[in-house]
C-alpha cells in the first residue's frame, strides 16, 4: 500500500501492517518468489487466447464435481509468501485486529522506514505521521468491517468478489489476476501477464481470469508446460458450494494443485 502526503511537498510511503521484523521475513519471500516467478517466466512462450466454441461457452457445459481426493494430495503451493499466509501468519480480518497491529511506514524516497504503534501514534524514534497515512487505515479498516477485504502479508488484498464482478475495482490493464485462498473465500492481491499467471499456476498457485478463454488458456499452456495434456479438465465447479467459481484444471491434475478460475461466484 502506498500513502501520498502534501503537507511538506509531495511525499511517497509505503506502508505494511505489522511489525519491522515481520515486514523484514515477508520482504524476503517476496524476493525468493519473484526470483522464481521471473525464472519460470522467461522460459515461457506467449500463447495465443484460443476462442471457444459455442458448445464450451455457458453454464450447462461447467461440470460439478466433487473434491477431488487426488488433487487434495498434490503439495498446494510452493511460493514462499502463501506458505507464511496458509500458516495463519500476516492475516489481519477485522477491523479490531489492525487497530492492535503496529504499522511499518517507509519512506520511498529515503527508503527509511518507521515502526508506528497505532495505539498511542508513537513511531520507534521521532516521526511525524502524515495525514495520508491515517486515512489510508480508516480507509483499510472500512473495507476489513465491510468484509470486502483483508490484510494479508501486511497489505489489503480485495476479495475476488469484487474483482470479477465489477470492473472499476480491478486493474484493467491486466486480464489475470493472482489469487489467494483463505478462509473459504478467494482474495486477489494484483493483476498479472499471462505469463506469471501460467508460472504461478505451474508452482500451484490459483489465478483468476477475465474470460473464460483467459482462464482455459492458462490451464492449457501450464497443463503443456508440465509435461500434461493440451485439453485441460474443465471448466467445472465444485458440487454444492454455493458462491465458488467455475475454473479448469491441468490435464491431469497432478501436474499441478492451482486453479484457473473464471466468471463471478455462482
Amino acid at each position: 500500500m502506498t500513502s501520498t502526503s502534501q503537507e511538506e511537498g509531495s511525499q511517497e510511503y509505503s506502508l505494511f501492517f505489522g511489525t519491522i521484523e515481520q515486514k523484514e521475513i515477508y520482504d524476503e519471500a517476496i524476493q525468493k518468489d519473484e526470483a522464481l516467478i521471473e525464472s519460470i517466466s522467461e522460459k515461457l512462450e506467449e500463447i495465443p487466447v484460443e476462442a471457444l466454441s459455442e458448445t464450451e461457452i455457458g453454464d450447462e457445459n461447467v461440470k460439478e464435481v466433487e473434491e477431488s481426493d487426488e488433487l487434495n494430495q498434490i503439495k498446494s503451493n510452493s511460493l514462499e509468501t502463501e506458505k507464511i499466509i496458509e500458516s495463519g501468519e500476516l492475516v489481519l480480518s477485522s477491523a479490531e485486529e489492525l487497530e492492535k497491529s503496529p504499522i511499518v511506514v517507509t519512506d520511498l524516497d529515503t527508503n527509511e522506514s518507521f515502526e508506528v504503534n497505532q495505539t498511542d501514534g508513537v513511531a520507534s524514534f521521532a516521526f511525524a505521521i502524515p495525514a495520508g497515512i491515517a486515512l489510508t487505515t480508516v480507509v483499510a479498516k472500512s473495507l476489513l468491517a465491510t468484509g470486502a477485504s483483508l490484510i494479508v502479508g501486511g497489505g489489503l488484498v480485495l476479495s475476488l468478489e469484487r474483482i470479477s464482478t465489477n470492473s472499476k475495482t480491478r486493474n484493467n490493464k491486466f486480464n489475470h489476476f493472482k489469487v489467494l485462498r483463505l478462509n473459504n473465500k478467494l482474495y486477489s492481491s494484483g493483476g498479472v501477464s499471462q505469463k506469471t499467471a501460467v508460472a504461478r499456476m505451474m508452482v500451484g498457485a490459483d489465478v483468476w481470469s477475465n474470460s473464460q478463454s483467459g482462464a482455459k488458456t492458462v490451464a492449457s499452456s501450464t497443463s503443456l508446460h508440465l509435461g500434461g495434456k493440451k485439453t485441460p479438465i474443465g471448466p467445472e465447479r465444485d458440487k454444492n458450494k454455493s458462491g465458488y467459481y467455475r475454473h479448469y484444471h491441468t490435464n491431469p491434475r497432478k501436474k499441478s494443485g492451482g486453479h484457473s478460475f473464471y466468471g463471478g461466484p455462482a
